[in-house]
């Protein structure tokens, strides 16, 4: 599967869940780590913490992370 492929297909099961995706649920898709480190690198995904992701337009803002990394 080509990159814009796998990112199509993992933004569509994001967006149905506010935005955000773990790194499990994007393997069980067949989008690997390495893919996922492409789409953060370019900027379409952010880590909010160990193997969670968000879509870098998504609504849900960062507060919802568990990192504790969130602003005050």
């Amino acid at each position: 599967m080509m990159w814009e492929e796998q990112f199509a297909t993992l933004s569509a099961v994001a967006a149905r869940q506010s935005g955000l995706i773990t790194e499990a649920q994007a393997g069980r898709l067949g989008i690997d780590k390495p893919a996922l480190l492409h789409f953060a690198e370019s900027a379409l995904l952010v880590e909010l913490d160990w193997a969670v992701y968000q879509l870098a337009w998504s609504a849900t803002g960062p507060r919802y992370a568990p990192s504790g990394n969130s602003p005050a």
